[in-house]
């Protein structure tokens, strides 16, 4: 069993679980790549793991760290913005949903059929 590699991603405790490979050869994957899952240890607004990919090249540990970092923190904001945004649509969705059920009551209501 592989060894939890600690880092931190927006200012939460995190660890690298695992570390794997995808081949350019795979659709939409132009280069190897080396593919990193990342589990946070407190979620934040919901999310809890996610995977990022780096170029597959020699790299020092202090580079490898480094560039999970960069990557980690950049694709959790994304995670998060695209969540919110989500989260946004729903609501509105929801909304309109409201409105036409109202809509329908008040519709019912004028022709007898409540």
């Amino acid at each position: 069993m592989s060894k939890n590699i600690p880092i931190e991603v927006l200012g939460v405790r995190a660890n690298i679980t695992l570390i794997s490979f995808r081949a350019a050869s795979q659709p939409f994957t132009p280069v190897d790549l080396f593919t990193i899952w990342i589990d946070l240890l407190k979620s934040i607004d919901g999310l809890s793991g996610f995977g990022i990919d780096l170029p597959i090249k020699d790299y020092t540990k202090d580079e490898f760290l480094e560039a999970v970092k960069s990557q980690a923190d950049t694709r959790a904001k994304k995670h998060l913005d695209d969540m919110k945004e989500e989260r946004e649509k729903n609501a509105e969705e929801e909304k309109k949903k409201d409105y036409i059920k109202d809509e329908i009551k008040q519709l019912k209501s004028l022709i007898g059929m409540d």
